[in-house]
């Protein structure tokens, strides 16, 4: 692949590049039943995955190429950025995988990409809607409107022990015997 110097984009590189880099998996791929990731693979998940080496080497990467990112104009010239990244890890020997039911898998190229792009939108929350702190913060604001809403002051909360039973007991037996003194009988 021709190379283009870092921060160097224009529309005919990024056009050439972008079709260099064709999306070629299509499909997850079952790994052997020996395969353990190593410190290429970025695992894809939740839990620990963040730890793993080869999830810190693609923060970094994305790290080094927000700039690029940040001035790509269009969608097709960040696509570029993105794949430049997956290309990256890659040509290393790395890979994206994922574990479900105990078996790895090599996932698809669109969720590799899908990963490395929610990457770029984090790390520019400011700036993307999309982006992970955006939706838990927008989450956290809603929990907090719904209890306001629903938390009225005049409200006042009972406590069972305070109760007398015996004495609520004893004013629906009134109640219900004064109903029935009441009534007239034929």
């Amino acid at each position: 692949m021709n190379e283009v110097p870092v921060g160097i984009l224009t529309p005919e590189s990024v056009t050439h590049l972008v079709q260099a880099v064709p999306c070629t998996r299509k499909e997850k791929t079952a790994l052997p039943p020996s395969f353990t990731p190593h410190s290429y693979c970025v695992i894809l998940g939740r839990g620990k995955v963040n730890e793993s080496i080869g999830n810190r080497r693609l923060k970094i990467l994305v790290d080094l190429e927000l700039n690029n990112y940040v001035k790509a104009k269009s969608r097709r010239e960040k696509s570029y950025v993105v794949a430049r990244v997956m290309e990256t890890i890659q040509d290393a020997g790395g890979a994206f995988v994922r574990c479900e039911g105990g078996i790895w898998y090599e996932v698809d190229d669109s969720e590799a990409r899908e990963k490395i792009s929610t990457l770029f939108r984090d790390k520019l929350s400011d700036h993307y809607k999309s982006s992970t702190s955006n939706k838990v913060e927008k989450r956290r604001q809603l929990k907090a409107a719904r209890k306001k809403k629903f938390m009225n002051p005049e409200w006042k909360a009972v406590s069972f022990v305070n109760l007398d039973v015996s004495r609520i007991q004893a004013e629906i037996m009134n109640k219900s015997t004064s109903d029935c003194s009441s009534t007239t009988s034929i």
